[in-house]
C-alpha cells in the first residue's frame, strides 16, 4: 500500500526558492528542489546506499530517476500546444562526495556547493535525458547494458507552477477550481517504481507562491517515521538553500551555463575574476586562435590585424542620429561585445559582456583650408589605426567622425580583424543605414540578428576526423615549406605596405567570359595565376600557399546576416606541369578545392601539424568578392535629403610577409601587401604585374601550355637582360 505525506514550505522561503535562488545560480526551480532532495538523502543515508549514515553527509553517489514533461524544444518541432503524453524519465547520478550536507541547513558555503554540484551533474545528462527510453528499451546494444545497471531507488518530479484557482474577479468564462489536484494518482494495484517518490509543485496564491513537497512510499519498505524524517530533512535543506541565497555574493555561474566553451570550475572562476557576470563565453574559431596568438606575440609593435575602413559622407548628416545607430549594434550582435582571454591553462576563450560603450570621437576641421583639413583627417585616422586595442576589453571597435566642411564628413571605422571580417562589414553598414533612417527610439523593422554563437556551435559539431584525413591526403608528398622570405618565427611585426596593378576593362570581361565558358570561377583563375608566379619566385613546380575561404556554411540558417570572423586561411596546393594546358590545370585545381569544401572548418595549425613541413607557407591569396557598395544614409520620413556614402579605402594587414588580394570589378585589381623590410616596392609591384600578366594570357588563350606562359612582361625581361 502506498503511503503519502506532504509538507508546505513557508511562503517567504518558497518565494526565494522559486525566484532569488534559481536567478542567483542561473538554474531552474527543478535544480533547486532536486539539490535539496539529494542533500537530504545523502545526509540521511550516507549517499543513498540504504545504510544509516554517521551524520557527516559526505557519502557516495546516489541515482535519482528524474521525471519531466518531455516538451523540451526540438529542432523543427513545437510541442507547446500539442495534446498527448510526452512525459519522460531518466536516471541522474549525483555524487555529493566531499560536500558536508550536514552544514547545508545553516545556509553556509556548503549550500551553494550542493546546488552547483547537483546543477552540473544534472546538466551533464546527454540531451537532458531525451532518448534514454529509446536506448533502454529499443536499442539492441545499449538496452541490455543499461538494464544491467542498478535501478534508482528514488523518483523525483517537479510538476511545475500553477495558478491557485478562482479570483474574486472572473477573468474568463470558466476557471479551474481551487482544489483541483495536480498530478493525479496511480492505481493502487500498480507496483511502486521506486522505494520513494518525491513530488513538488508550486501554486501561486494571493499571498505568494505556495511550495508543496510530497513523498510517497510503499508501507512495506519504509516506515512512517523514516519517511517523516526524510521529508523534514528535505525541508531543512531547502531552508538552507534559501538562507544562502540571501547572502551577499551568493550564486554565480557554473561551466554548464557556457556549454560551448568547455570550461572547468577553476577556469570559470579565473574568468569571472576578470569579467563579473559575463553574458556568454565562447570558444574561438580556428582563425581567431591564430590572430590572438599574433596579436599578443609582440605587444610593443603594430598589431597588423587591426583594420580600418574610411568612408566619405556627403549630405546633411545628423551626427547624433548616426552615433545612436552605431551604438545599437552591440546590442544586436553579441560578437561586438566580445573580449578575448587566455586562461592559465592555456585555453583561449572569448567572453561576451552584457553591455559595452562604443567609443565615438568627433573632430571639426571645417575651419581649415581644404588641403590642411584632408591632411589632418588622414593623421587622425592613422592615429586611430595605430592605437592598439586591448583584446580583453570590448568593444574592439571604435569610430571617428571628422567634419571637413558643410555637408562633408569622413568616418573612420577601426576594428580588430579577430572580431569581424570583410563579408560582415556590408551587414553592419546596411543595419546602420536602417537604424539611421528609423531614428532614435524608433522601430527600424530589422529582424533579430542571428548570433555568431550559432556558427561556433556549428563548428563544434563538424566531423574533424574526416577533415583531418582529407587534408592529410591533399598535402601528401609535399616535403618542404614553400617560402619566399627567410624563415624567422621570432620576426617582429611591421606595418605592411601595398602595391597594386589591375587588368583593363576589356581583359577583365574576357577573363570573366573564359571562366564562365569553362565552368570555372574567377577565383580559381586568380589562384592558378598566383601559383604560376609563386612557382617562378620559388623555383618549385609543386607549390602551396594560403587561400582565404568565406567560411559561411550555406546550411547554417541566416548565416548571410551574421556578423563575425567566419573566414579561414587554408593550404592551396597546385601541381604544375609545363606541358599541361592552362585550362586543365585550372579544372584540376577547382576540383581539388571543391572536394575540400566540407573540410574547410579545420584550423591551419592543426593541418600543419598533420601534414608536416609541406603545409608551411608564407604567402596567402584572398579573393575579395564581398559586397563593396555602401548604402545611403536616408533621413526619417519627412526630412530633407539623404547622405551619400563613398568607400574611400580599407586598410588591413597580415602577418604573412607577402599577401596577394584580388578585387573583382570593372577592372579586376590585384594588390600585394608586403613587409617593407623583406621586399622592395619595385619587387612587390613586379609581383602584382606578374599576376596581372598571367591573367591576361589566360583570358587570351586558356589552351596554351603552362610552360609557354610569360610571368614577366617582355619589356621588363628586356630591361633585365640589358642590365646584366
Amino acid at each position: 500500500t502506498m503511503r503519502h505525506r506532504s509538507w508546505v514550505v513557508p511562503q517567504h522561503e518558497a518565494a526565494v526558492l522559486t525566484g532569488r535562488t534559481p536567478e542567483a545560480f542561473h538554474c531552474g526551480v527543478q535544480d533547486v528542489l532536486l539539490a535539496g532532495l539529494a542533500g537530504a538523502v545523502a545526509h540521511r543515508y550516507d549517499g543513498g546506499t540504504g545504510h544509516g549514515g554517521d551524520g557527516s553527509g559526505t557519502g557516495a553517489a546516489l541515482v535519482v530517476d528524474v521525471e519531466g514533461h518531455g516538451r523540451e524544444p526540438l529542432e523543427g518541432a513545437d510541442l507547446s500546444r500539442t495534446v498527448g503524453w510526452f512525459t519522460r524519465s531518466h536516471p541522474v547520478r549525483l555524487d555529493l562526495s566531499g560536500i558536508g550536507t550536514g552544514e547545508v541547513p545553516a545556509g553556509g558555503a556548503a549550500a551553494g556547493e550542493l546546488l552547483k554540484t547537483v546543477k552540473e551533474q544534472a546538466r551533464a545528462v546527454p540531451g537532458d535525458g531525451l532518448g534514454h527510453g529509446l536506448l533502454r528499451h529499443l536499442d539492441p546494444t545499449a538496452g541490455p547494458a543499461l538494464a544491467a545497471l542498478p535501478g534508482a531507488q528514488i523518483g523525483f518530479n517537479y510538476l511545475g507552477r500553477f495558478a491557485a484557482g478562482p479570483r474574486e474577479e472572473p477573468v474568463a468564462a470558466w476557471q479551474l477550481a481551487g482544489e483541483t489536484a495536480i498530478g493525479g494518482s496511480a492505481d493502487p494495484g500498480l507496483p511502486a517504481p521506486h522505494a520513494v517518490e518525491a513530488n513538488a509543485a508550486v501554486r501561486d496564491t494571493p499571498g505568494g507562491p505556495e511550495l508543496t513537497l510530497t513523498l510517497s512510499w510503499p508501507g512495506g519498505i519504509l516506515d512512517e517515521s523514516e519517511a517523516e524524517e526524510l521529508g523534514r530533512s528535505w525541508r531543512r535543506m531547502l531552508s538552507g538553500l534559501a538562507a544562502h541565497s540571501a547572502r551577499p555574493g551568493a550564486g554565480g555561474h557554473t561551466p554548464s551555463d557556457f556549454p560551448l566553451a568547455g570550461l572547468t570550475r577553476d577556469g570559470l572562476a579565473e574568468l569571472e575574476a576578470c569579467v563579473p557576470e559575463p553574458a556568454d563565453v565562447w570558444p574561438l574559431s580556428p582563425l581567431q586562435e591564430g590572430m590572438l596568438f599574433h596579436a599578443t606575440f609582440d605587444q610593443e609593435g603594430p598589431d597588423v590585424y587591426q583594420s580600418q575602413r574610411l568612408l566619405g559622407l556627403d549630405g546633411p548628416l545628423d551626427t547624433a542620429r548616426l552615433r545612436a545607430a552605431w551604438e545599437e549594434l552591440p546590442a544586436r550582435h553579441a560578437v561586438l561585445r566580445a573580449g578575448f582571454h587566455r586562461l592559465t591553462s592555456g585555453e583561449a576563450v572569448q567572453v561576451v559582456a552584457r553591455r559595452v560603450e562604443l567609443p565615438w570621437r568627433e573632430a571639426d576641421l571645417s575651419g581649415l583650408p581644404e588641403t590642411e583639413a584632408l591632411a589632418e583627417a588622414e593623421r587622425l585616422a592613422a592615429n586611430e589605426l595605430a592605437e592598439r586595442f586591448d583584446l580583453a576589453k570590448p568593444p574592439l571597435l571604435r569610430l571617428l567622425l571628422v567634419r571637413l566642411a558643410r555637408n562633408r564628413y569622413r568616418l573612420a571605422i577601426t576594428s580588430h580583424h579577430i572580431l569581424i571580417d570583410g563579408w560582415s562589414m556590408p551587414v553592419v553598414l546596411n543595419e546602420v543605414s536602417a537604424l539611421y533612417a528609423a531614428g532614435r527610439g524608433t522601430d527600424a523593422a530589422l529582424r533579430p540578428a542571428a548570433s555568431y554563437r550559432n556558427h561556433l556551435a556549428w563548428l563544434a559539431g563538424q566531423d574533424k576526423e574526416a577533415a583531418r584525413a582529407a587534408w592529410r591526403a591533399e598535402l601528401s608528398g609535399v616535403a618542404e615549406p614553400v617560402l619566399v622570405a627567410p624563415a624567422d618565427p621570432g620576426r617582429a611585426p611591421v606595418t605592411p605596405v601595398v602595391s597594386s596593378a589591375e587588368l583593363s576593362a576589356e581583359s577583365t570581361r574576357a577573363l570573366t567570359g573564359r571562366a564562365r565558358a569553362h565552368g570555372l570561377t574567377v577565383n580559381t583563375l586568380v589562384q592558378g595565376a598566383w601559383a604560376l608566379v609563386l612557382a617562378r619566385l620559388t623555383g618549385r613546380t609543386d607549390v602551396v600557399f594560403g587561400g582565404t575561404v568565406a567560411g559561411r556554411p550555406p546550411e547554417l540558417p541566416d548565416v548571410e546576416s551574421m556578423v563575425g570572423l567566419f573566414i579561414n586561411t587554408l593550404p592551396v596546393r597546385v601541381r604544375l606541369d609545363g606541358a599541361q594546358p592552362v585550362r586543365d590545370m585550372l579544372r584540376e585545381l577547382q576540383e581539388h578545392q571543391s572536394a575540400l569544401i566540407a573540410h574547410q572548418h579545420l584550423g591551419l595549425p592543426e593541418i600543419q601539424q598533420l601534414a608536416g613541413p609541406g603545409a608551411v607557407f608564407d604567402t596567402m591569396l584572398m579573393f575579395e568578392n564581398y559586397p563593396r557598395n555602401a548604402p545611403e544614409l536616408s533621413g526619417p520620413a519627412g526630412t530633407d535629403g539623404g547622405v551619400a556614402i563613398r568607400q574611400l579605402k580599407t586598410l588591413a594587414g597580415t602577418h604573412y610577409p607577402l599577401a596577394v588580394g584580388a578585387v573583382p570589378g570593372e577592372h579586376l585589381r590585384v594588390h600585394v601587401t608586403y613587409r617593407p623590410d623583406l621586399f622592395g616596392h619595385e619587387s612587390a609591384a613586379r609581383i602584382a604585374r606578374g599576376v596581372v600578366r598571367v591573367l591576361e594570357q589566360i583570358a587570351a588563350d586558356p589552351s596554351v601550355p603552362l610552360g609557354r606562359l610569360d610571368v614577366v612582361d617582355p619589356v621588363e625581361r628586356g630591361r633585365t637582360v640589358e642590365g646584366w
